[in-house]
């Protein structure tokens, strides 16, 4: 049967770069994603290159779902990346 604890040494510079390594591991994985900013139906428009009322044809047309308009204070937003998103399944 082997032994089920096995103790390994390693040099002072090894567990430097080891602890070192675990504390970026650890920084990258508690960083949050930055705060992605609403676009207005111009910006998106623009961001798709379409006109105003091409976006609003393709949402009575439904060629975009109506879930990618956010609306808040009677303002209607959208994500970039929502939009995108949207793009590449189509």
């Amino acid at each position: 049967m082997l032994p089920t604890n096995v103790l390994h040494i390693v040099s002072d510079d090894q567990l430097d770069k080891l602890i070192q390594k675990a504390i970026q591991e650890g920084f990258e994985r508690g960083q949050k994603k930055p705060i992605e900013k609403p676009l207005t139906k111009q910006e998106a428009a623009d961001y798709l290159r379409i006109s105003l009322s091409t976006l609003d044809q393709r949402f009575r047309n439904k060629t975009l779902p109506i879930s990618l308009r956010h609306i808040s204070g009677g303002t209607i937003y959208f994500f970039a990346s929502e939009l995108e998103a949207a793009i590449k399944q189509s």
